[in-house]
């Protein structure tokens, strides 16, 4: 005993004082295996502690060698092998340490994370749950669990879980975006003003771990949003740091292009982008799909047949996803995610390619170094906005969104076949529940107040929501029955039902995104306010780039003003609708190869600069005077 507790003494204070090859030395001289097994565990310890990974995960396999029915080195060495990008082999040796030590409530709650970076939620909910019941006071357990509860819509279990993650201590910044997304997804807005005031105090702090997400459907502006974004990825383990690799030795040949999403699948960033994969120049670019999550549908069959190379890796751990990204060898590497659920940021801190871009998949700036550039417009992110973003922006000719135009067609429906009423005027609005709030409600509220004979469509959000919103619109004077709860169904059927309305009532200050060229591509009019962000600008780019400025409003006033009027005016909702279905109109709108050829043309102008060796700088594609393919 005394032995060992002379070891432990000699090696912590190697260790402090860094003296790296004196504490080997005192491991290796353990003539004891017990011994010499639990010093390589506290090397490896502190090779963890220093992000010496590499050398954590050396020792840390010796150390189990020697000592394998020891719970505290056997979780330490799957943490070892998570952060080297070993996720499959963390697991299963986490899964052993869980087994060596049953009562242990933090090796469960780390055995929920690994199985939740996999994308297995059933295997992280159970590891959770178990976690909880050793501890109450698990508060990250907790936390974790209600956002898994959300992402299945039970809200009653979410709440739960979030009000013991709060009694248990979590950060308050970290409880936060689930709290907001929990009102959100419910109608609950007793708290909106509050969320907001949270939010900005939140401005001041050196370090955020606020979710982006969860900051969209809020009032901010550009800047708050992107300091919030840039606070938060300092936050990520390990922040992202890319050492930016040079492209002046690039081969002669095609440039490669890696796409990289959760979402290759029944998925709104997919509907938009299938025509972009199908319509690359197939002797200028090699186009990969590295798909993030597993998918079985015609989406995913389109992608399969269209793209040279479709990778799936959701059950793939970083190391190996870096070792083919690495014979792939791509000059450029697009992050569809951004910060929406799915999304690996880890690999493109690691570095997947010399050019590194965000695209489509979240509305706004990552606030992370490890994306050059992203892709917008001059209506969703103007130039006096260019300076709030880490990224360097690239102006799109034609508007941000590339959207496809073998999309598929309406199944044809009529008001009869949903049982909608027939007389009346209806708008709609299918945007997720999580973008409205109570200020762009209660402006419907007023324009249904000045439209008698008019319904309010909406996503059936389940009875308890509608129910509510039934009540909210009782408060403000307007019968509840003038809501109508649409159920989900096929896109192809929901595209014919669209048709059927009269007018779209967009979101702020989030907007719609898919959700409005759907219903511009099944001829339905979308009137949208123009909000101070990209995500609450998105519909005004795609009504300005199809030349549908009667659409776009500058503020709530002219917003109620416009609709009462569409509403009014029948003519003119006529006249908009005809010119949505005007060859001209749906080319300036869907047609996907032009937009294919200005995307890449700003690829080609990454490379060289890239080439050159010379930083990424914000820039404009100008295919008018290129001469190619202008709409």
């Amino acid at each position: 005993m005394m032995h060992y507790e002379k070891m432990m003494q000699q090696m912590q204070s190697l260790l402090q004082a860094c003296l790296w090859q004196e504490a080997e030395a005192c491991a290796a001289t353990q003539d004891d295996p017990t011994l010499r097994g639990l010093a390589l565990g506290m090397l490896g310890q502190a090779g963890l502690q220093q992000q010496r990974l590499d050398y954590a995960l050396i020792q840390l396999a010796e150390a189990c060698r020697l000592l394998p029915d020891n719970a505290s080195l056997r979780s330490l060495w799957a943490i070892a092998l998570s952060r080297n990008g070993y996720g499959q082999q963390a697991y299963e040796q986490m899964r052993t340490a869980v087994e060596l030590n049953p009562e242990d409530a933090q090796q469960y709650y780390n055995l929920g994370r690994m199985a939740q970076q996999l994308g297995d939620k059933i295997a992280a909910r159970q590891a959770y749950d178990q976690a909880i019941q050793r501890d109450p006071t698990q508060g990250l357990a907790c936390l974790n669990s209600a956002n898994l509860c959300m992402q299945a819509a039970q809200w009653a279990q979410a709440a739960d879980f979030l009000q013991r993650a709060e009694a248990a201590g979590v950060d308050t910044d970290m409880l936060l975006g689930s709290m907001i997304f929990l009102d959100l997804q419910q109608a609950i807005w007793d708290r909106w003003t509050v969320w907001h005031e949270r939010v900005r105090a939140l401005l001041h702090q050196p370090r955020v771990r606020l979710e982006p997400f969860a900051t969209l459907s809020l009032f901010l502006t550009e800047q708050e949003q992107n300091i919030l974004a840039q606070k938060y990825v300092q936050t990520l383990s390990p922040a992202p740091q890319r050492q930016r690799q040079r492209l002046q030795d690039r081969l002669p040949g095609r440039i490669r292009v890696l796409y990289v999403s959760s979402d290759f699948g029944s998925h709104a960033v997919t509907l938009l982008t299938a025509g972009l994969y199908a319509t690359h120049d197939r002797d200028r670019f090699e186009i990969a799909l590295l798909s993030l999550k597993s998918w079985q549908d015609s989406y995913r069959s389109r992608l399969e047949q269209e793209v040279e190379h479709l990778l799936d890796v959701a059950a793939w751990d970083e190391n190996r996803i870096l070792q083919w990204v690495k014979a792939f060898d791509p000059d450029i590497a697009v992050d569809l995610n951004g910060h929406t659920e799915g999304g690996r940021p880890e690999l493109f801190a690691a570095g997947l390619a010399p050019v590194q871009l965000h695209y489509l998949g979240f509305p706004g700036g990552t606030g992370s170094p490890s994306h050059d550039y992203v892709l917008a417009d001059p209506v969703v992110v103007p130039a006096e906005h260019a300076d709030f973003f880490q990224e360097c922006i690239v102006h799109l000719p034609y508007g941000f969104q590339i959207n496809d135009d073998r999309r598929e067609l309406a199944e044809p429906s009529t008001r009869s076949d949903w049982g909608w009423p027939q007389t009346s005027f209806l708008f709609a609005s299918w945007n997720g529940i999580h973008k409205i709030n109570p200020e762009i409600f209660g402006q419907w509220m007023q324009i249904l107040r000045q439209c008698p004979n008019a319904a309010l469509i909406l996503v059936d959000e389940g009875s308890e929501v509608m129910e509510r919103l039934r009540c909210l619109m009782q408060n403000q004077g307007v019968d509840g029955t003038r809501l109508i709860a649409a159920p989900r169904i096929s896109y192809a059927a929901h595209l014919g039902r669209l048709a059927c309305v009269d007018l779209i009532l967009d979101t702020l200050p989030y907007n719609g995104g898919t959700s409005t060229s759907d219903a511009l591509w099944a001829g339905v009019p979308v009137l949208t306010c123009t909000g101070a962000r990209f995500s609450g600008r998105m519909s005004t780019s795609l009504l300005h780039y199809a030349g549908l400025e009667e659409l776009i409003t500058p503020d709530a006033d002219a917003y109620i003003r416009q609709a009462v009027r569409l509403y009014e005016d029948r003519p003119m909702l006529r006249q908009l609708r005809d010119r949505l279905q005007q060859p001209r109109s749906r080319q300036r709108l869907f047609a996907t190869a032009p937009r294919t050829r200005a995307i890449e043309a700003a690829y080609v102008h990454m490379v060289e600069v890239a080439e050159q060796g010379l930083p990424p700088q914000s820039f404009c594609v100008d295919m008018d005077e290129q001469g190619k393919e202008p709409l």
